[in-house]
């Protein structure tokens, strides 16, 4: 992938057209969350949320790859599109939380002392409906 400590052009091009394209789709996620308005969907909510996250994470894998053979890729990238290693991109907790969602529900339910708390989170919520969609916001919250 590298000549002469460069990346590849062909390369080069590939992951840029690729980072283009998940920034549109973040874009797009985003966009559809605010044309939302006093429509109200939780689906489409997390849809999007959904979306946006794996977009950036996408990116993400792209400028910061944990592979060590590919870390100059991402330095050289990085370089190139003028993006410092302050970025928000470069932190993946948020999105490691979201893609790793089963295990903390698990790990979250052997605490004793927080199942009473989801069990009345779901009662509360079951009183305006929507407890399947809220189930993960309750996750978060706590």
């Amino acid at each position: 992938m590298f000549s002469n400590d460069r990346i590849k052009p062909l390369a080069e091009m590939v992951f840029i057209s690729e980072v283009v394209k998940q920034a549109n789709i973040a874009k797009r996620a985003s966009e559809r969350l605010c044309a939302m308005n006093d429509s109200f969907d939780a689906l489409e909510v997390w849809c999007s949320i959904q979306s946006i996250l794996v977009a950036a994470g996408n990116v993400s894998k792209i400028l910061w790859p944990s592979r060590k053979i590919s870390i100059p890729r991402g330095e050289a990238l990085r370089a190139l599109l003028s993006i410092d290693d302050q970025s928000l991109l470069s932190d993946r907790k948020l999105r490691n939380h979201f893609e790793h969602y089963d295990e903390r529900i698990e790990d979250w339910f052997k605490k004793p002392i927080l199942q009473f708390t989801w069990i009345l989170i779901l009662i509360h919520l079951s009183r305006f409906g929507e407890v399947t969609s809220q189930i993960f916001i309750g996750s978060i919250i706590l």
